[in-house]
């Protein structure tokens, strides 16, 4: 049986969002030697959702279906039928991020959740209303990893995938991934290369996860299967739900340690929440990130946040890779 020698190497984490921006590189020695399963990694939620006004054009697919609407469709849905709905708020709600993309990377961010809308023969990124073209942060995350080459990025499409007429069929997720093709695909690690250690990914020039659970995108070479590959709760809002919800990322299985943690750790939902007593949690929040500083040491997984956690989650996340081991060797395979 073969043994594993670790050697302790004292490095200095970087800290502030001013010198993130490298901060993969910068850490190579303790980074290049574990798979992505065995990186804390900091996230934003819905990462495209920034600078909304109310006043940009619908999604029209998120809300077409009453049967099966977008997340936040649902709610507004629900709002309004419960004559709750206050639009200036809800709007609010909807800005899940201060920043663009290209600012969350500098800020050191390495997971990009996004949500993308098909209309009018364009594909947009949405959350209620259209944020962005697709285009353009598939380009800004292209010219990060040109620009920085020894950062991995992954970027989660979940099945966050709509059209004009509701959720994306499979013909036009299979446009939308020949599409991504054209931007990023030099980039993108293939799934074959899911158990390669981030050094050799970047050894083949590879430093673009995409991640998605939607069963036609999964299917292509240069998809990493979501509901393969990683392990995502429910989002919690209480302050039971989200110290559970840590605790149970903290029971992964060692024979899973290739498999990547999410953990996803949202602020407040709007009002309307109040009979079921989980609004206004914002109150809780520094002894949620309280305990997960004194209890994340040597467990490894990407939290997800959005902008009222994102700087702490960041300080968090980036040194906590120096006391998480590798503990798994990595096999050499060939990018395809």
């Amino acid at each position: 049986m073969f043994k594993k020698i670790i050697f302790f190497i004292p490095l200095i984490f970087a800290s502030g969002c001013a010198t993130n921006s490298t901060w993969m590189k910068d850490n190579h020695r303790i980074i290049d030697d574990k798979t992505i399963g065995e990186l804390t990694l900091p996230g934003t939620h819905l990462a495209n959702a920034y600078n909304i006004k109310g006043s940009e054009s619908l999604c029209v697919g998120e809300s077409i279906d009453p049967k099966n609407m977008s997340i936040n469709a649902t709610l507004q849905h629900v709002m309004q039928e419960s004559k709750r709905y206050n639009r200036e708020s809800f709007v609010a709600y909807l800005n899940t991020q201060k920043e663009d993309i290209n600012h969350q990377l500098s800020d050191g961010i390495r997971y990009i959740e996004l949500q993308v809308c098909g209309q009018n023969n364009s594909l947009y990124t949405s959350n209620i209303y259209l944020t962005d073209k697709l285009d353009n942060i598939l380009t800004s995350i292209n010219d990060y990893v040109n620009n920085h080459s020894g950062e991995i990025i992954i970027l989660d499409l979940d099945n966050n995938l709509w059209a004009d007429y509701g959720k994306m069929n499979a013909r036009d997720a299979t446009l939308l991934y020949n599409h991504i093709i054209t931007i990023i695909g030099h980039s993108l690690v293939p799934k074959s290369m899911f158990k390669n250690s981030v050094g050799q990914l970047k050894k083949a020039g590879k430093q673009i996860i995409l991640l998605s659970s939607n069963p036609q995108l999964a299917t292509f070479p240069f998809v990493w299967d979501k509901t393969m590959v990683a392990i995502t709760p429910q989002a919690g809002y209480s302050t039971v739900q989200k110290i559970e919800t840590i605790q149970n990322m903290y029971k992964k299985d060692p024979e899973l340690a290739n498999i990547i943690s999410i953990m996803p750790l949202y602020s407040e939902l709007p009002a309307y929440n109040i009979d079921n007593g989980i609004s206004s949690t914002n109150q809780d929040d520094p002894l949620i990130l309280n305990y997960l500083s004194q209890t994340l040491a040597n467990h490894a997984m990407i939290i997800v946040t959005d902008y009222k956690h994102l700087d702490a989650i960041i300080d968090l996340s980036i040194p906590n890779n120096q006391t998480t081991l590798s503990n798994q060797y990595t096999v050499e395979e060939k990018p395809e």
